[in-house]
């Protein structure tokens, strides 16, 4: 009912709405009209004025078009100005150019008239210099051939100097060490000066205390044979004491020969008579000289042996005299007394005699030879001197030809050059003339340019003031069509407000009526949806009822059911509780049956285990009373005693078995190791001893080697000390260098640290200077340390390479100084090192893996 009231309310509303919207159309309608007359008299106005904007637009476009010609023409005539007055400017500097290329080429004459002339001196000269540049060749090739013949002469004396040297050094310490005899006498002559017993007792050896010429050196040692070596003692008791010294040492067996003891020796008068032959030279003992307190030595071991100058007139000697004297010939040759013979060849190394001639033969040719050495040495120097001055003297030459030649050169290019300058002047006064000409002509084509130039500016200025006028003319009509314009414009701007703010509210009045009719159409189809709900819920009360009553009559009928499977369910679970009561019962009774026999099978078991154990037990003692004591188990039980406890026999035997097995293994050969360990215990106690007292006399050796060591080491080290300072202000061409030790109390064992002052620096240590430095300062203590002990022989591997150039020229000058005493071999990269060495040698590899050797001697390249 509510319903069908509102739906009524609503068709009220939609009709008053209606209504009212009629209304407003029929006003908007009205005003529309009025807006369309009004707007097409304002299209008429607008299309008036748009014509007179597009005429100005027109207008004045052709006006900026005029203004933009009066502008390119201006601009074209001030570049027509610009270039007339350049070509001005240019024909003045052109004038000014020919002028002064005209006296530039008349110089040029006159200057290669002057060096024609002077090419004509210069090739005068020329002749006269190449004459005396052969002439001094000539002397300079004399010069090398005597500086090489007196350079092969040095070199070979220098080396048979040396070899005299190493030859004299040789035999020296042979005669000094007693090489060449036997081991005995060569120890205990070496040992002559630190044994008291020895020191005051020997005199020296035979070949000690005797001297003879060479021609008789051979006989004389052959007539001595192994007696030369015997040893001069003043007394036998000091002969005694000595010999008991060698078996006491065990360093052999020596000849003595006592000076009190030795009888002198000599030819009986008979015998004598035979020295008158002129084959016999004389006895042995007169051959030789020596001190008189050893006449009775020489004489005794000499007196009786002659010496012939032959073999064959010893033989004749030998027969006369009835072989009873020993006869030695100058080759060596001997005929002992009795006929025999003993002759062959002598090796030179076994003569002992002529050690000391030979050394002192070798000294005085050493310094003959010296003497001579020195003599070409000077005249070396004299024939280098001279070789220098004629190199010199060439090179002065060739440098003056050089320079007469250079200068002729230049002078000819010179000429051929002013030649040319002078024709390019000519050339280019020409040019400048046709160029003056261009210009004028030029000028005079501007000129005209700029008079029809500004007679079309006047012609467009016209044009202009004519065009300003007429868009005046146009602007005053357009401002009055604009006025009426606007007018008209803001009547239609306010009637276009009014018609839509009527449209709008009829669009509202629309939009409301919708709005109703909508509300109107869901309220009916919500009556529609009510009346089918209430159907529908009628009949679903009407099955409900139904169903209600159908189940009803069932549940009486299950209910008696349910009680009879009640009833039947108690009874079975009754007989199912007495069914699992005998179950369980049953149960109980096998498993007390099972651990029953659980039980019995395990002591079973176990017994079974103990019987195995005792009778492997049995087993064992068994074995033990037959390997321990070779009886069984019934021979035993003789000496059973039952009064004895079995455990107190069980701690006495194992206190017994701890006893055995401290004791150890028991060794038979004990007592026969002790002994040998023993000896041996003892030899080592000695040598042990031995060792300590070497040690220790070897720690005084090291303690007097170190005090040494330390002086000559402090010595050697202030010598260094001052040198370096020396050679540091060499190299750094001033300043100060130090090297120091900072603990002088360990001299050996201090650091060394190095101070040094550069010129223009302060003094600081080594590890605060630049890399270049460093390496200097570095060379500077080399030559320091080469100068207090030069050496024949130095190569230094590229110390070099850190120097700039200047200080790389201080370092090659003081090399080259330095090379006066030593010899460099300088593995450089750097050309002021390469400048001046004598020889330079490289290495280069033409093919791969052949290395080939270039060597060049820069002392000649003053003639390249």
């Amino acid at each position: 009912e509510e319903l069908k009231k509102r739906n009524v309310s609503l068709l009220a509303d939609i009709a008053l709405l209606t209504e009212e919207k009629d209304k407003l159309v029929e006003g908007l309608n009205s005003d529309m009209e009025k807006f369309n007359s009004m707007n097409e008299e304002s299209k008429v106005y607008k299309e008036e004025i748009d014509k007179a904007i597009h005429s100005i637009e027109e207008q004045k476009s052709l006006l900026f078009d005029l203004h933009k010609e009066i502008n390119r023409q201006n601009s074209q005539k001030s570049t027509i100005y610009s270039f007339i007055s350049n070509n001005n400017e240019r024909i003045e500097n052109l004038a000014s150019e020919i002028e002064s290329e005209e006296s530039e080429r008349q110089n040029k004459l006159g200057i290669i008239q002057k060096l024609e002339e002077e090419q004509a001196g210069i090739t005068s000269g020329l002749a006269g210099k190449n004459a005396g540049l052969a002439e001094l060749e000539h002397k300079l090739i004399v010069s090398e051939k005597e500086r090489d013949s007196l350079s092969d002469e040095i070199r070979k004396q220098s080396e048979d100097i040396s070899s005299s040297r190493s030859k004299m050094n040789i035999i020296s310490n042979m005669e000094a060490y007693y090489d060449g005899y036997y081991k005995s006498i060569k120890t205990v002559m070496n040992n002559k000066d630190k044994e008291p017993v020895l020191r005051n007792s020997i005199r020296g050896t035979v070949a000690d205390i005797i001297k003879t010429e060479k021609q008789y050196e051979t006989a004389i040692e052959v007539a001595l044979g192994s007696a030369i070596q015997n040893i001069i003692v003043n007394t036998d008791i000091e002969a005694e004491n000595i010999i008991e010294y060698l078996k006491k040492n065990k360093i052999g067996r020596v000849t003595f020969l006592p000076i009190n003891m030795l009888q002198e020796r000599s030819l009986n008068k008979v015998e004598q008579e035979i020295l008158k032959d002129p084959s016999v030279i004389n006895t042995g003992d007169m051959l030789v000289d020596t001190n008189p307190e050893f006449e009775a030595v020489i004489k005794n071991l000499l007196g009786r042996i002659i010496i012939v100058d032959n073999l064959n007139n010893g033989f004749k000697i030998s027969r006369r005299l009835g072989s009873s004297v020993k006869i030695v010939t100058l080759q060596g040759d001997v005929i002992n007394a009795g006929g025999s013979v003993t002759g062959g060849h002598i090796s030179s190394n076994q003569n002992l005699l002529g050690r000391k001639r030979e050394i002192e033969e070798l000294k005085e040719h050493i310094e003959s030879s010296s003497k001579e050495l020195n003599e070409k040495n000077n005249q070396l120097k004299s024939v280098l001197s001279e070789l220098k001055n004629c190199s010199e003297r060439i090179a002065t030459v060739k440098n003056e030809i050089n320079d007469a030649k250079n200068l002729y050169g230049m002078n000819s290019s010179k000429i051929v050059m002013l030649m040319e300058q002078a024709e390019k002047d000519a050339a280019a006064i020409r040019k400048y003339g046709e160029e003056m000409q261009y210009i004028k002509s030029e000028k005079e084509k501007y000129e005209n340019e700029l008079k029809e130039i500004t007679e079309a500016i006047e012609d467009v200025k016209k044009s202009i003031e004519e065009k300003e006028r007429d868009i005046e003319q146009i602007v005053l009509k357009n401002d009055a069509n604009r006025s009426k314009f606007e007018d008209y414009n803001d009547v239609i701007l306010k009637q276009r407000d009014l018609v839509a703010e009527v449209t709008q509210e009829i669009r509202l009045k629309e939009e409301r009526i919708k709005s109703i009719e909508s509300e109107m159409q869901r309220n009916n189809e919500a009556q529609l949806q009510k009346e089918e709900s209430l159907k529908s819920i009628d009949n679903e009360i009407q099955s409900a009822e139904a169903a209600i009553q159908e189940h009803s009559s069932r549940s009486v009928i299950l209910d008696a059911e349910l009680k009879e499977l009640n009833e039947i369910f108690m009874n079975e679970k009754e007989s199912l509780d007495a069914a699992q009561a005998s179950i369980y019962e049953y149960q109980s009774k096998i498993n007390e049956a099972n651990k029953a026999i659980t039980e019995i099978l395990d002591d079973e078991n176990k017994m079974n285990v103990r019987i195995e154990r005792e009778s492997s037990k049995i087993e064992e003692i068994s074995s033990k009373l037959w390997e321990d004591y070779e009886i069984n188990y019934a021979m035993a039980l003789k000496y059973k005693d039952d009064s004895i406890s079995q455990t107190r026999l069980y701690n006495e035997v194992s206190s017994l078995k701890r006893v055995i097995k401290e004791l150890g293994s028991v060794n038979l050969d004990s007592i026969e190791e002790y002994e040998e360990v023993k000896e041996r215990f003892d030899f080592l106690t000695k040598q042990k001893k031995d060792l300590t007292d070497a040690k220790q006399q070897l720690n005084e050796v090291i303690k007097e080697l170190e005090s040494q060591m330390r002086e000559k080491f402090v010595e050697e080290f202030a010598s260094i000390r001052v040198k370096f300072n020396e050679v540091f202000r060499k190299l750094f061409n001033g300043g100060n260098g130090d090297v120091y030790l900072e603990d002088e109390a360990d001299a050996l064992n201090s650091n060394i640290e190095i101070a040094v002052q550069p010129p223009g620096k302060k003094l600081s240590k080594i590890s605060l200077l630049s890399g270049g430095e460093k390496a200097l300062t570095a060379i500077a203590l080399l030559f320091a340390i080469l100068k207090t002990k030069p050496t024949p022989f130095c190569v230094l591997d590229e110390i070099e390479a850190a120097l700039d150039d200047a200080n790389i020229n201080r370092f090659a000058q003081y090399l080259k100084e330095f090379s006066k005493e030593t010899q460099f071999v300088v593995i450089t990269h750097r050309k002021g090192t390469m400048e001046h060495a004598d020889t330079m040698y490289g290495a280069t590899m033409e093919e791969k893996g052949i290395t080939k050797l270039v060597s060049m001697k820069l002392g000649t390249l003053g003639d390249i």
